[in-house]
């Protein structure tokens, strides 16, 4: 099965499987939805890419994917803890926004 779930970390803390999702294109078009509601919340953000493992074809595509829709540039990305690699796998992506 290629099924990815998308995980979204609540307000108090929890992490949840927001939804689950066949192939890898479809999982990077819904993150890349998911960043585009999170970035019309507010103007005064900063946003980062996150990664398990080493940067991967995976995190490229993600990058690029996330960079077109969204029109954004010069996104820092920073691996994600060992234990997120535990428990979803290896080559796994996502996004983290900061409100200032």
């Amino acid at each position: 099965m290629n099924i990815k779930p998308i995980i979204q970390v609540t307000p108090n803390g929890e992490a949840i499987v927001a939804e689950k999702i066949m192939s890898f294109n479809r999982a990077m078009s819904s993150l890349s939805n998911h960043l585009e509601r999170y970035l019309k919340q507010g103007t005064n953000h900063r946003v980062y890419l996150l990664y398990t493992g080493s940067k991967r074809e995976n995190f490229f595509e993600f990058e690029r994917i996330v960079a077109e829709n969204n029109r954004l540039k010069h996104l820092p990305a920073y691996p994600i803890t060992p234990v997120v690699s535990a428990h979803a796998g290896p080559n796994c992506v996502g996004f983290g926004i900061f409100w200032e």
